[in-house]
C-alpha cells in the first residue's frame, strides 16, 4: 500500500496530498481506491498537536564558533594571532560576531537625532556636562533621560506648590463633566531662558548638546511647569 503521511491541512476547495511508495515493489493505485481518511479537528485537538510538534522539535546544536576572527590580512605574527584568538575566546561577551538587538548607544543616538531635528536641543560649548541615561519603563522599553543630579545639588529650590492628589479629587466632588488636556512632552513646551541653556548641556560621543526647551530631570522643572499651567488655566480651577 502507498504510504500517506499524517499531518494537519487547512480547509480548501482542492487539497494536494502526496503519496509515497517506500517499498521496492511497484504499487498500482486503482480508480476510486481509498488511500487515507481526513477528519475535522477541533481547536483543542489542534492546540494539542501544535504543542506536541513544538516539544518534539530539537534544534540542531550550533557548532559554529562566532568568536573566531579573520586575521589573514593582518601583519601580526602567528604567535600574536594565537594570543589574540585566545583573548577573544576568553571574553565572548565582549567580542562576538553575532548580530544583536539595537544597542543602548544606538537608542541614545536615535533620540538625540530626533530632538535635534525638532530643535529641542542644539550643539553647545558649555563648561557643564551631564551624562545620558536610559531608564527602563514598565513595558520593557527604554526612556531617554539626562542625569542632572550634580546640577540639582547646587540649584536653589523653587518652592512653588504642586497640587495634592486628594485636593484635586475634592475639587471634582460636585463636577458633572470633567475635561482633561494632555500636552505631548509637556516640559518641552516650555522654552529655556537663553542664560540657563548652558546649564542643561549633556555629553555624548558625538559632541556636547544643550536644551533649548526645558528638559526632564531638572530640580525645578515640576514647579516651573505647574506655575505655567496655573497661569494658562487661571479661573478654571
Amino acid at each position: 500500500m502507498p504510504q500517506i503521511a499524517n499531518g494537519v491541512l487547512s480547509p480548501a476547495k482542492n487539497l494536494c496530498i502526496q503519496a509515497a511508495n517506500l517499498s521496492k515493489a511497484t504499487i498500482t493505485i486503482l480508480v476510486d481506491q481509498k488511500l487515507t481518511t481526513i477528519s475535522r479537528k477541533n481547536i483543542k485537538q489542534l492546540n494539542a498537536i501544535n504543542h506536541l510538534a513544538k516539544t518534539n522539535v530539537k534544534e540542531a546544536p550550533d557548532t559554529r564558533d562566532d568568536n573566531i576572527i579573520n586575521l589573514s590580512n593582518t601583519d601580526i605574527s602567528n604567535d600574536q594571532k594565537t594570543q589574540l584568538q585566545q583573548l577573544v575566546k576568553q571574553y565572548p561577551d565582549v567580542f562576538t560576531n553575532k548580530s544583536s538587538r539595537t544597542s543602548k548607544r544606538e537608542i541614545i543616538q536615535d533620540n538625540i537625532n530626533e530632538i535635534l531635528q525638532e530643535e529641542i536641543i542644539a550643539l553647545s560649548n558649555s563648561p557643564w556636562a551631564s551624562s545620558v541615561l536610559l531608564a527602563a519603563e514598565k513595558d520593557g522599553s527604554l526612556r531617554f533621560c539626562i542625569d542632572y543630579r550634580a546640577l540639582n545639588a547646587v540649584t536653589i529650590r523653587d518652592a512653588y506648590p504642586i497640587p495634592r492628589i486628594d485636593d484635586t479629587l475634592d475639587a471634582l466632588e460636585e463636577a458633572k463633566f470633567i475635561s482633561t488636556i494632555h500636552l505631548r512632552s509637556g516640559y518641552w513646551q516650555v522654552q529655556m531662558d537663553p542664560k540657563s541653556q548652558a546649564l542643561t548641556s549633556f555629553i555624548r560621543h558625538k559632541g556636547l548638546y544643550e536644551f533649548k526647551a526645558m528638559p526632564y530631570g531638572l530640580l525645578n522643572a515640576p514647579a516651573t511647569f505647574q506655575r505655567l499651567m496655573d497661569i494658562v488655566l487661571v479661573g478654571l480651577k
